[in-house]
């Protein structure tokens, strides 16, 4: 159950930093269907917006209660019986992703730029919610 639990906690994280890239990432790698290519396009769709010089900020609302939602539903999908329990850690982990990845997307930004620092971000979400996902028992 503490493996489900961090797993969960790790898509969420996913999840803060790029909001479909942990459904994504879960469906793909689970096979590939028209909820899985959806999610895919969805996260690609994302990827690019979120290097356009006027996308709003992640913490502006919606994003903050989309990605929160994201994460919970990610959570909640590989948490079995324990579905609250992995509901609150991908909505925790989605926080973490979210406020905890501005900064270091902001450093990323002075030192290399936005462009660079966009692809950074999404290469970390990718890695890490792959990583996560090849960790469900």
């Amino acid at each position: 159950m503490a493996l489900v639990l961090l797993v969960a906690f790790m898509l969420g994280v996913a999840c803060g930093l790029r909001t479909f890239t942990g459904p994504a990432v879960l469906f793909l790698m689970r096979g590939i269907s028209v909820i899985s290519l959806a999610l895919g396009v969805a996260a690609l769709v994302e990827y690019a917006f979120d290097m356009h010089p006027k996308a709003p900020p992640r913490t502006a609302l919606p994003s903050p209660i989309v990605r929160m939602l994201s994460g919970a539903f990610v959570g909640w999908t590989i948490a079995g019986d324990a579905y609250v329990a992995g509901a609150i850690a991908g909505l925790a982990g989605a926080a973490v992703g979210l406020y905890g990845g501005l900064p270091l997307r902001l450093a990323a930004i002075a030192r290399i730029g936005a462009i660079p620092a966009a692809l950074l971000g999404d290469a970390a979400a990718i890695g890490l919610a792959v990583f996560a996902v090849t960790r469900i028992p």
